[in-house]
């Protein structure tokens, strides 16, 4: 004897469907509202938001590194190269990170190879050796862009990104402290 497989009723079939479209909606929901592109100075494309934000210099470590000395702060490079340090005077040092995401998904863009270059008041430009890195034990919520980079405290600088041929472009002041950014 041949079993034949069970129809749902039309009504319970709407409801799953309803159900199914609400849980989507909530993960996409969640996942915009906790995207690391939230915060910081924000500019816009047509495809991607980022968010660029200046902070204390950070201790960066390769991933290899990570495994040997077990770090609970600081970031792990996970592609890219760290700035010589050496040059930098540390009252001058700030940490620089550009958090990319998908502008219709709030989705954290990796891999992507951004160019970023700083402009100072005085028109001159450095560009920025890219480290892909998270914060230690963040994860890839965490996923940015960026290195530490020498910046005269109150200094005004603009901060441009480009990536597959869109161009953001934000200004900050340099805090006059290590504490953090100003917009």
């Amino acid at each position: 004897m041949k079993t034949r497989p069970k129809r749902l009723g039309g009504g319970l079939a709407v409801v799953l469907v309803l159900a199914l479209a609400a849980a989507t909606a909530t993960a996409v929901a969640a996942q915009a509202a906790a995207s690391p592109c939230r915060s910081g100075a924000l500019a816009t494309t047509a495809h991607y938001r980022f968010a660029i934000s200046l902070v204390p210099v950070e201790a960066m470590y390769t991933q290899a590194q990570v495994k040997a000395k077990h770090p609970t702060s600081g970031e792990v490079m996970l592609g890219g190269a760290m700035s010589a340090m050496g040059k930098m005077a540390m009252g001058s040092a700030r940490h620089l990170e550009v958090h990319i995401c998908r502008r219709a998904s709030g989705a954290v863009v990796t891999g992507a190879s951004p160019a970023i270059t700083i402009t100072g008041a005085n028109g001159m430009t450095t560009r920025v050796p890219v480290a892909d890195m998270e914060g230690i034990g963040m994860g890839r919520s965490d996923y940015h862009y960026g290195n530490n980079v020498a910046l005269a405290a109150g200094s005004r600088i603009t901060v441009t990104v480009t990536l597959r041929g869109e161009r953001a472009s934000v200004r900050l002041t340099v805090p006059k402290s290590s504490t953090g950014m100003s917009g």
